[in-house]
């Protein structure tokens, strides 16, 4: 449970906004995970752990593998039909990475994929402040 807290203190010129993903990332990877709705209370297999947790530090270090990493999160993610609102969070990392490369309308259109899996039936386990 003390990965993410980790992850911060190991890497003290991450942003508050980085700490914010890792965060999120972390419940992302049900480390922290007590949001999901019941209907959707999936454990992510160890690999797909894995995956996320190195496009996690890959993203929050600002690395340029950051994407790629995160795709590969996100088809994992997808292939063991885990909960739309972690989906969606991953999908928002994805973003802020595609954005600080210098591409904006790849962010936009994984923007536009967060809004449309938040109107989905797993919205609700969603938090606001985490995405």
């Amino acid at each position: 449970h003390a990965a993410a807290p980790a992850l911060c203190t190991q890497h003290p010129s991450t942003t508050r906004t980085d700490r914010k993903c890792i965060a999120k990332a972390a419940l992302l990877a049900g480390i922290l995970s007590a949001t999901a709705v019941p209907a959707y209370a999936i454990d992510p297999s160890p690999a797909a752990l894995q995956i996320v947790q190195s496009a996690l530090e890959s993203s929050s270090q600002q690395k340029p593998d950051a994407v790629a990493k995160l795709d590969k999160a996100i088809t994992t993610w997808k292939s063991e039909k885990l909960p739309d609102d972690e989906l969606a969070g991953l999908y928002r990392l994805r973003a802020d990475a595609r954005n600080r490369l210098g591409a904006p309308d790849k962010a936009e259109a994984d923007l536009t994929e967060v809004v449309r899996l938040l109107r989905g039936p797993g919205a609700a386990a969603a938090d606001p402040a985490e995405l």
